[in-house]
């Protein structure tokens, strides 16, 4: 059996190997990527890649990525099960290793006792500051060291994409549709953290949380009332925002502009899914007519008023949306997405530069426009006009001006 003492003074190697070797070799991401062995997932910015020097290890222990121009990094190291006793543990020991100032707090990311620092450190002569998250498995599960930092005189420009690379971060496939670490930080998600092993919430054990706004909504004949909190309300507008701003860095004519433009709205799903279980939960889960069920939804999204926020994202988060009753094709779509995906209803979200828009795709049966994607047709589906599954503009007709989205996978 090998000691604690033995594990800590092979990870004291490997963070000083971190400061030695921190540069790139070709290898570009641009889905989220599995990690084989601990078993978790990342979802980077467009643009950035391993740092081949340093990802060396067979177990997929120590990795580290960095952007195109080597100016920001991340470095994930997973502990063994019981290697500490809890996430501020790790923080200082950390800190300790990389003699590094600053200070953190501690927080719940999903339920595990977790740790959030803002730290200032030196590595290969250079002045670095960053995000770090600690994370403390429970019952047997590994702990993480979550480490985002960008050169000290770069930080400015790499803030929103060191704090998206480390919000992409989901420990197992349930997380991967639970808010980010960052994005609990701010805004604490332990009512959602439920989730059973096939990844979905059980209604009938859904837990409404802390709310501040009620809502009244009707529904067909029937009238509810719907629980909203402004804080979480505003915390998905703050994910929004950021990778707005760091989307509006790729120009058009990149090579990442259309798979970063992929990723924005795979975070903004992320962040948004469980958080609309109540929303689904008091209007929708009583219909057993799947059918019924869809055209509901749509009927539901469609009745929306249009609105554009005139900010840099210029759109409402799903969850904001639907506490306003407005949005655009962009905040609607995504809504009856997240909406369709909980009843199990394979669909994409459509988007089109050359049109402007956004709609969305389902693989079902039925007349009019269809988008094939994958080997299977989708129905072409307007969210803000008020018509009939189908039918789409004749200025939009065409298939080849839509970029077909799968989302939740």
């Amino acid at each position: 059996m090998i000691g604690r003492e033995n594990v800590l003074a092979g990870i004291k190697l490997l963070f000083i190997l971190l400061l030695l070797f921190l540069f790139n070799l070709p290898g570009l991401f641009s889905e989220e990527l599995y990690i084989q062995g601990p078993g978790y997932y990342i979802d980077l910015p467009e643009g950035w890649k391993p740092v081949e020097s340093y990802n060396k290890d067979s177990d997929n222990r120590n990795l580290s990525y960095s952007d195109s121009r080597n100016t920001a990094f991340l470095n994930i190291t997973v502990f063994p099960p019981d290697t500490f006793k809890k996430a501020e543990d790790i923080f200082n020991f950390v800190k300790k290793q990389l003699n590094a100032s600053g200070d953190g707090a501690p927080f719940l990311f999903s339920g595990k006792d977790s740790y959030f620092a803002d730290l200032k450190f030196k590595s290969g002569g250079r002045n670095r500051r960053g995000y770090f998250i600690f994370i403390n498995g429970s019952k047997g599960g590994f702990d993480y060291a979550l480490l985002t930092f960008s050169r000290l005189e770069n930080y400015d420009n790499n803030h929103d994409a060191v704090l998206s690379a480390l919000d992409s971060f989901s420990p197992d496939k349930n997380a991967r549709l639970l808010p980010g670490p960052v994005s609990q930080f701010y805004y604490p998600a332990d009512y959602i953290s439920n989730v059973t092993a096939g990844g979905k919430q059980k209604p009938d054990r859904l837990k409404i949380g802390k709310t501040n706004r009620l809502v009244p909504v009707q529904l067909g004949g029937n009238r509810y009332v719907l629980p909203f909190d402004q804080k979480e309300i505003e915390a998905t507008g703050v994910l929004v925002e950021r990778e707005a701003r760091l989307l509006s860095g790729y120009k058009p004519e990149s090579e990442y502009a259309v798979k970063a433009w992929k990723r924005f709205y795979r975070m903004i799903y992320r962040d948004n899914y469980h958080r609309l279980d109540k929303l689904y939960s008091i209007l929708f889960k009583g219909e057993k007519n799947r059918n019924k069920a869809i055209t509901d939804m749509l009927n539901f999204v469609q009745r929306f008023k249009y609105m554009r926020t005139g900010t840099i994202s210029d759109l409402l988060s799903p969850l904001s949306a639907v506490s306003q009753f407005t949005g655009d094709c962009d905040s609607r779509g995504l809504l009856f997405l997240i909406l369709l995906h909980h009843i199990d209803v394979d669909s994409i979200l459509l988007i089109s530069s050359k049109y402007n828009h956004s709609a969305v795709g389902i693989g079902i049966r039925g007349k009019g426009a269809k988008i094939n994607f994958n080997g299977r047709n989708y129905l072409y589906t307007e969210v803000t006009d008020r018509v009939a599954m189908g039918r789409v503009p004749k200025s939009m007709a065409d298939p080849a001006g839509w970029i077909p989205v799968k989302l939740g996978e």
